[in-house]
């Protein structure tokens, strides 16, 4: 299989194949795509899933979670990739909050057209798309 680092996965990829497996190597945050289309919870794997983000203005991004465990935002990871930047939504250090900015001009949109967030995997977990709305950088998923 095409084994990548993470930071190399691009959106065609997420577009191409929904489920990707996950590790770490010397350090390196690897994936290669799955065969699988819908991940189930429990599994000595971990999965990154492709996901469609949409915000406040209707504009879209794709990107990727983990729903494995979806106890939290902190759990769940969600990346957006925007122009071939992964950006993370949790941001709730000082040194993320300084990077506030920079999201906001890569998005190319003002801070009120960005949040709640709508997400929705494009692979099933357990059964089910997992989904829910971001209220802010630092919140909680509702």
């Amino acid at each position: 299989m095409n084994t990548k680092a993470l930071l190399s996965l691009t959106a065609a990829d997420l577009v191409e194949n929904p489920v990707w497996e996950y590790w770490i190597e010397n350090n390196i945050e690897l994936v290669r795509p799955s065969n699988l289309h819908e991940i189930r919870e429990g599994s000595n794997i971990v999965y990154i899933v492709s996901t469609e983000f949409q915000f406040r203005n209707k504009s879209r991004a794709i990107g990727y979670c983990s729903p494995q465990d979806a106890s939290g935002l902190d759990s769940l990871q969600p990346v957006m990739l925007i122009r071939k930047e992964h950006i993370p939504i949790l941001q709730n250090t000082e040194s993320d909050k300084d990077n506030r900015n920079h999201i906001f001009r890569k998005l190319g949109l003002e801070p009120t057209d960005i949040f709640p967030i709508l997400f929705r995997t494009r692979a099933k977990c357990a059964n089910e798309y997992f989904e829910g709305k971001i209220t802010g950088f630092d919140e909680e998923i509702v």
